[in-house]
Formats: C-alpha cells, structure tokens, sequence
C-alpha cells in the first residue's frame, strides 16, 4: 500500500503548490449530523432526469490500483497537469483513503460512470459484530456483514481546488437517480467526496434532500477530515453512530483525521491488506 508520504509528493507533483485548508475545514463540526427533527426534510429541487447512457462500466482493465495506474500514466505519458491524471489520483486516493473506516469500494471512473466514480459497500465494523448470530464465532465478522447489513455506497470524487456548491449536490442527486436498477434503491448511500470541506450552503443542501446523502472530505494527502450525512442515512445507520476526531502525531507535524463513533466510543479502524 503506498505510504501516506508518497501520495503527498504525487498530490504535490500534479498541483505544484495546493492551497492551504480554509478556516470553514474547523467550523464545520465533524460530528454534525443534518437532522430536522420538527418537519420532515424534502427536496427543495427537482431531482435531475437520468442520463441515456450504458450501465456502470468497470473501466479497471488498464489499471486497478494507485500503483498500476502510475505505471499506466508513465508508460502512456499521460501529464502530470492534466485532469485524467489528477482526477484519477484522487479517486484511488480516497478508495484506499476510506478503507479503514469500513468501505470496500471499486473504481468505476471513465467516460461511461454516468457520475460515479466509486462503487461498493460501507461496513461499519460495530454492526458487523452486531449482526453476528448466536453461537458464531466468525474468524472475520467483516465478511459477515459484508452479507448481511452493508450499506450500498455510490461515490463521485471532486479533485477540485475550490469548495463545491450546493449545485453539485443537485448533480449527486442526478448521479443517484441515473444508477443502474441493481443500486437505485432506497438501501443506497450517495456520497459526495471532495478535497474541500463543506460549505454551508452544501451541508444545508444534503440536509433538504430527500435522498440519503452524505458528505465527505478527503485531502490532498488522503486524510479523512469531514464526513457528515442526512437523517435518511441515520436512520439506515442507526441513530448511535457518529463521528469523531482523532490527533495523531507524525514527527514534528500533529494532524486530524475522522473516526467513526458508536454512543460516542471510538470505533477501531478496519486494517485489510490489499492496496488502493
């Protein structure tokens, strides 16, 4: 699995000099959950028609990986600068980036995504102890919550230097409603991710829909630093989970980074092997 260290010199590579975190990256509560308990949260904008395009398409037979991309843009020469390469970065930066907190996710980026960029599931790991049976003891609960209460996740990456609008929430939105049969239903998470954290207005947007939304922010570097849903997403969640921050200490530099929590103890992180 690439270092920490080596996405932040490629990240450095492709943008030169990436601008620093706005303050609204620490106004915006990381453990805010949009809720409105007083009336009931509708979509204050029509949801865009669908796309007249093939189904998801599995575009990884050039590349699967953070490494074998790499190896695919300097055999093809593909420019450090342009947006295949910075979008395509990040998109195997935020599969390998979200791993830890449950998700197992596919990349499906490519002309024909219709939207999406990312596929899969999200596995909380406390409700993969809690869908444990009586009298089994499986050597990887994962796996058995993988079968029986995943969340089917849809993602579209944002490698943007300047923070998302509500307008792209509507285009998530879109994105949700264009998704083949098999993962537009109601068990569906659409998350929007991006290097920028949200604004009000886009945190406000997740919160109207009438969608289960979620945002996410993963930096530059691969740190997980904002993750916010609507109550749609609670209530496919359970209401006890949250999120949390986390300091952890790297030489000279202190960092934050979310960590999933339940009735506010600290999940442990899933560690699988394999590489983003």
């Amino acid at each position: 699995m690439l270092r920490a260290t080596t996405i932040r010199r490629l990240f450095r590579a492709a943008y030169l000099q990436p601008p620093a975190l706005t303050r609204q990256s620490s106004a915006a509560a990381p453990n805010l959950i949009l809720e409105n308990n007083d009336e009931e949260l509708v979509t204050t904008q029509p949801v865009p028609k669908p796309p007249t395009a093939s189904p998801l398409t599995d575009v990884s037979s050039r590349h699967h990986s953070m490494t074998s991309f790499l190896a695919h843009a300097t055999a093809t020469s593909l420019s450090k600068a342009s947006t295949v390469y910075i979008g395509t970065l990040y998109e195997y930066t935020v599969l390998a980036s979200l791993r830890r907190l449950g998700f197992t996710l596919t990349r499906t980026g490519g002309r024909s995504d219709r939207g999406i960029d990312l596929r899969g599931h999200w596995t909380i790991p406390s409700l993969a102890r809690n869908s444990t049976k009586a009298g089994e003891n499986p050597s990887n609960p994962l796996e058995t919550l993988k079968a029986n209460n995943s969340i089917p996740v849809l993602l579209q990456c944002k490698a943007l230097r300047r923070t998302s609008s509500p307008s792209t929430i509507r285009e998530l939105e879109g994105a949700f409603a264009g998704a083949p049969t098999g993962w537009r239903n109601e068990n569906t998470v659409a998350i929007l991710v991006s290097m920028k954290p949200a604004t009000k207005g886009v945190r406000e947007a997740v919160g109207r829909s009438g969608l289960p939304l979620a945002f996410c922010m993963v930096d530059g570097e691969g740190v997980v630093r904002q993750l916010i849903w609507n109550r749609w997403v609670s209530q496919k969640m359970g209401e006890q989970f949250g999120v949390g921050l986390r300091y952890t200490v790297r030489g000279e530099e202190t960092s934050e980074e979310i960590v999933l929590t339940d009735k506010g103890r600290v999940i442990q992180d899933v560690r699988e092997g394999g590489e983003g």
